[in-house]
């Protein structure tokens, strides 16, 4: 009965921060924060909540991504942070967004477990990381990610479709 009690509350938490962030980042949000702001209002939250200190350090114009692009991209950070805040018992993160002339690099790295965090059952793959990787192929872009005890890093990039075009 305990356990079950105990289940129901992480269940009834995780609903709660998934309502929150997704509220809280919502497209219609972002055209009005701008997404450099947004993704750091993400961040800031993490802190406020979890108390897991972050860096954010982002170099990269809204208006060089359409929509589509900063959906995905919000969505693959907001997953991330969700990660990190559920999974990872980190105390400090960093992110990373950098616009050069070979396109979008991104990176979000925790002090977490790293590859310490207990397995999927039956050796599944984690659903928040099979949704990155979906939207990071969205992009057409390439992941990477790096498990070490003590640490977790994402990384991907991607060359914008405008820039594609030209």
């Amino acid at each position: 009965v305990q356990r079950l009690a105990h289940v129901q509350a992480n269940v009834r938490e995780a609903i709660s921060e998934t309502r929150r962030i997704s509220h809280a980042l919502h497209p219609a949000r972002l055209d009005h924060l701008g997404m450099a702001k947004g993704l750091q209002s993400l961040f800031d939250d993490l802190d406020q909540s979890r108390g897991i200190a972050s860096s954010v350090e982002i170099e990269c114009p809204d208006d060089i991504l359409d929509n589509d692009e900063t959906t995905q991209i919000t969505r693959i950070v907001q997953e991330a942070v969700s990660n990190i805040a559920r999974h990872s018992k980190a105390t400090s993160c960093s992110f990373t967004m950098k616009a050069s002339d070979g396109g979008i690099a991104i990176g979000i790295e925790d002090n977490g477990i790293g590859d310490s965090a207990p397995s999927a059952p039956d050796g599944d793959t984690h659903l928040g990381l099979v949704s990155i990787e979906q939207r990071v192929l969205r992009l057409g872009g390439s992941l990477a990610i790096d498990r070490t005890p003590g640490s977790f890093r994402l990384g991907f990039s991607f060359v914008p479709r405008g820039w594609r075009a030209q």
